[in-house]
């Protein structure tokens, strides 16, 4: 069933904009880097002005698609009410003109159609009454229509089954990532100081100093469980509980961002590139794509971001905003990293701890290292409670609607 959201389930439209630039905003993006420098620099920087003009534009049509869903919902509740209200009106008028019907009954012929037949068939609304109460206002937002309950409504029986595969598919598989990626993550920080040292195996020792128990491995299966204690109830208190922490990620990622294309710019300044990529290298097209289309994927949870802010108005406006505002951030780091270094590393921030980690005579330089050794556990964190919100409420959905159909066959036998 579609939810509605009250008062206190709404946020303003700018922490709803937000939610959208921090689940966009992800891991993904330092995987850009590498695809430029593997790919070119030119194809890479038309393919991810494409992807993110096709996927604002997908965007819209989930937006769009809310909107007709719900004006479905609510014109369907109209209907239902005013077919009531007639059936209701037909009895009354049924109750009142029995005593008459009663006394004319051995007069009327035997084959003369019934007048409470004729008259409740008068007075059921028609098809042009049931359209009519179909109005601008059905059209606002204001019920979560989750993906799978506009695929029931749309799309019919095999467009259902079909979504609800490939959500189900998508949303366990980047929740399966992020417990895996964030205590690997920080597994990384706590025993090699957020460097990767491919030579040491998964029993090595944390640390020299640790008892023996505590091999790298026996700290991530610890960080595993730690991370689902403390981010898996996010995932059940709602998307609204969760601003205040996605305020802060906010800043976060700006300021990692702001870091990254900072350093990069400043050793292209002083020291010129270090790489010279081709333009165009069309045999690394595949792992292209696949990077630059995860890196704006963001419409399976926008019924749940969108539907609670409380003006909607200018959300295609504002939502083109937050795309091109991405897509400068993702140009800006993904130009200056595969120009500024050798060779870059499958996730961006490796190639900045590495360097960085040769000076530790400032204090300043630790605090980044260990700063954006740690944006990959901050990023996955905020976004670990918005995945797992959105496949919450369509396995919910599912689960309403096998409840409705087995109530309906068990009504039918």
């Amino acid at each position: 069933m579609p939810m509605d959201v009250g008062a206190s389930g709404s946020y303003p439209t700018s922490m709803g904009l937000m939610y959208v630039f921090n689940l966009i905003v992800g891991t993904g993006a330092l995987a850009l880097p590498k695809a430029f420098q593997e790919a070119g620099y030119a194809l890479g920087a038309a393919l991810l002005v494409c992807s993110c003009m096709i996927s604002y534009v997908c965007a819209t049509f989930v937006i769009e698609s809310m909107s007709c869903a719900n004006a479905v919902i609510e014109s369907r509740r109209k209907q239902q009410a005013k077919q009531a209200e007639y059936i209701r009106a037909a009895h009354r008028t049924s109750v009142d003109n029995d005593d008459g019907d009663r006394a004319l009954a051995e007069r009327r012929p035997l084959l003369h159609a019934s007048p409470h037949a004729s008259a409740s068939a008068s007075i059921l609304p028609s098809n042009l009454e049931l359209a009519s109460s179909v109005t601008d206002e059905c059209y606002d937002i204001k019920e979560r229509v989750e993906l799978s309950q506009m695929a029931q409504l749309f799309l019919g029986k095999a467009g259902l089954i079909a979504c609800y595969f490939i959500l189900t598919v998508y949303l366990f598989g980047d929740l399966a990532i992020y417990s895996a990626t964030v205590p690997k993550s920080f597994m990384n920080v706590l025993c090699s100081g957020g460097q990767v040292n491919n030579s040491l195996s998964h029993d090595s020792p944390c640390h020299s100093s640790w008892p023996a128990f505590f091999t790298r491995f026996t700290v991530y299966r610890i960080v595993v469980v730690v991370f689902n204690l403390l981010v898996g109830p996010l995932v059940f208190i709602g998307m609204t509980k969760t601003k205040y922490l996605q305020f802060v990620t906010t800043v976060f990622r700006w300021a990692a961002f702001l870091i990254m294309i900072g350093m990069a710019s400043e050793s292209l300044a002083s020291h010129g590139p270090s790489a010279h990529p081709a333009a165009a290298t069309f045999g690394n097209f595949g792992s292209l794509f696949g990077v630059t289309v995860y890196a704006f994927m963001c419409h399976h949870s926008l019924p749940g971001l969108i539907t609670p802010m409380k003006d909607k108005q200018n959300v295609f406006k504002l939502l083109f905003v937050v795309f091109a505002l991405i897509l400068t951030f993702y140009l800006a780091l993904s130009l200056t990293g595969s120009f500024a270094f050798a060779k870059v590393e499958d996730v961006y921030t490796l190639n900045f701890l590495n360097s960085l980690s040769t000076d530790t005579s400032h204090i300043a330089i630790v605090v980044i290292d260990y700063f954006l050794a740690l944006f990959p556990v901050i990023t996955i964190s905020t976004n670990f409670p918005i995945v797992g919100i959105t496949l919450k409420n369509n396995m919910n959905t599912l689960i309403t609607l096998i409840a409705d159909r087995s109530g309906q066959k068990s009504r039918s036998a």
